[in-house]
């Protein structure tokens, strides 16, 4: 069964970002690998690209990892242009490495759209 996952972030109030994460599969090969393809679309350029874990969990999980990662770190956000349910938490998981980034960042757009924590 293949099924996908979407969901929109606004642009600037209006437009929408749109990203789909597709069903994990299970690469062919004697690794066992599970691969999960994603995609952002509406925010600059149009990105397609696969996550791989060792079961399908995993690659889910890196997959919203990633995407995380591309949204906060793009410049749309960065200017607060880009909110999901009118916050600036985007509601994915967040890389440790990144937690710290992200909360400030966050924190400093609250501060200066006047939005609550």
């Amino acid at each position: 069964m293949n099924s996908e996952l979407q969901r929109l972030y606004k642009l600037n109030g209006q437009h929408d970002v749109v990203v789909t994460i597709h069903s994990a599969v299970q690469e062919a090969g004697d690794n066992g690998d599970w691969s999960c393809t994603y995609s952002v679309v509406g925010l600059g350029h149009s990105k397609q690209r696969q996550s791989i874990g060792v079961d399908g969990m995993q690659a889910l999980y890196l997959a919203m990892i990633y995407i995380a990662t591309d949204l906060y770190n793009s410049v749309e956000y960065q200017r607060g242009n880009l909110t999901w349910l009118g916050n600036f938490d985007l509601g994915l998981p967040v890389a440790e490495i990144m937690r710290d980034y992200v909360d400030e960042t966050r924190a400093a757009l609250n501060k200066q759209f006047d939005e609550p924590q």
